[in-house]
């Protein structure tokens, strides 16, 4: 019976497309993602130092196409070289609710004047018409060194949005037809409140928006726009901590931006990692201002001098938000 089966069966064969079928000029390997990797670290590291944390929501993330995902696109653009394809390396920024997209723009642009770095396209990522949501995004063709780059600008809302339409309407597609039909109202009505609240972070970041201190620093707002805007400080901006900072540099005296960069400095220089590397490090700036030059912010914290420093303004942090 088997023998009958396996006489009367036609033998199949497979062959792997040659390239008059698929003419591919370069393939697109791992070890052409790990060196594109190696190279996108690197655009990171640039970026992630003209653009603080005190812009964005979360931090800069990049990634590198799968190869799958590159073959798809190779196929389906009908390109014949992963060099030809703009964004075979991406990077993410989501912008903190009220900060604004212009401003990351204009430092990239920045970047231009320090770096083997280009723009070759920017582009406002909209819905068909004014009166549909939908994604949007603000999308840079850029490149850097030889490396090409797609980095795509969303607000934590926007960002939202295509996380969650994306997902709800697989969900909608794989449980019917009924459901995905009926996904775009919902997700509609979603996708209208978000644009709301969108544009009333707009309003309050404009109304909030300040220009960085010359001569003084009067707040701890504005200590954190010295940290992030001229002294290009890239780690977490904790209130209570900018609270402590600014409360001590008072109290020394030293509030005027000059004097506070050339401590910064200074500090910097005794750290054993990168300030963004080190736990509270703002606060360990603070406790360097109190105590002086002795501060070796190296070694495992005191408990009884932070609680002393802590406690001294003791009415100022029941005033800050610990976060």
């Amino acid at each position: 019976m088997i023998n009958s089966f396996v006489s009367t069966t036609k033998k199949v064969t497979t062959s792997i497309p040659t390239n008059d079928i698929f003419p591919i000029r370069e393939e697109y390997t791992e070890d052409i993602r790990s060196m594109l990797q190696n190279n996108l670290n690197q655009f990171l590291e640039v970026v992630k130092k003209e653009v603080p944390m005190f812009y964005l929501y979360k931090g800069i993330e990049g990634r590198v196409k799968e190869i799958e995902s590159m073959n798809r696109k190779l196929v389906t653009k009908n390109k014949h070289s992963w060099k030809d394809v703009s964004d075979y390396c991406g990077v993410q920024i989501i912008v903190h609710p009220f900060k604004n997209i212009k401003e990351i723009i204009h430092m990239l642009n920045h970047l231009t004047k320090k770096h083997n770095f280009k723009i070759v396209k920017e582009e406002n990522i909209l819905p068909k018409d004014s009166t549909s949501f939908g994604y949007r995004a603000t999308h840079i063709d850029s490149i850097f060194n030889d490396l090409k780059v797609e980095i795509q600008i969303r607000t934590i809302f926007q960002d939202i949005w295509g996380q969650l339409s994306h997902q709800q309407y697989e969900i909608a597609r794989l449980n019917g037809y009924d459901n995905a039909h009926n996904l775009p109202r919902d997700i509609s009505q979603i996708s209208s409140l978000l644009e709301i609240s969108e544009v009333l972070s707009g309003l309050l970041a404009s109304n909030h928006s300040q220009p960085i201190p010359t001569s003084k620093v009067e707040s701890p707002d504005q200590m954190k726009l010295l940290f992030a805007k001229k002294f290009k400080y890239g780690g977490h901006m904790t209130n209570w901590e900018f609270g402590v900072l600014f409360e001590v540099s008072k109290l020394g005296g030293i509030n005027s931006p000059h004097e506070l960069e050339k401590k910064w400095i200074e500090f910097s220089k005794k750290l054993n990692n990168p300030p963004e590397s080190t736990p509270n490090v703002i606060f360990k700036f603070a406790q360097y201002l109190f105590i002086g030059e002795s501060f070796n912010p190296n070694i495992i914290t005191d408990s009884k001098v932070s609680y002393e420093l802590l406690h001294k303004f003791k009415n100022v942090l029941s005033n800050i938000p610990l976060i």
